[in-house]
């Protein structure tokens, strides 16, 4: 159940958003609706909220980050390899 829930909040934020966006995301210096407004430079407002949102709710989770990033190295599919590698360098630096 907790890996249909992680599965679930991942692809709500989006495989690439996730990638593209974790220094933000995951920075805890930058307030809740900082972080909203910097991704509303790449999506609408509405979309940029349930991301940062999903993130929150996903971070909870345990181990929730590594999970989430194991699963997108091991994602096969429209996932770049660049994304992929990312995930693995993300992991080893917050190993």
């Amino acid at each position: 159940m907790e890996e249909d829930r992680l599965s679930k909040l991942l692809n709500m934020i989006g495989k690439r958003a996730f990638i593209c966006y974790f220094h933000i995301l995951n920075n805890e210096e930058i307030s809740h609706e900082d972080k909203i407004a910097l991704l509303s430079h790449q999506y609408e407002y509405g979309g940029a909220k349930i991301r940062v949102d999903n993130f929150v709710k996903l971070k909870q989770l345990e181990n929730g980050i590594m999970l989430a990033l194991a699963l997108i190295e091991s994602s096969t599919g429209r996932i770049p390899d660049a994304f992929r590698r990312q995930a693995k360098l993300l992991q080893t630096s917050l190993d």
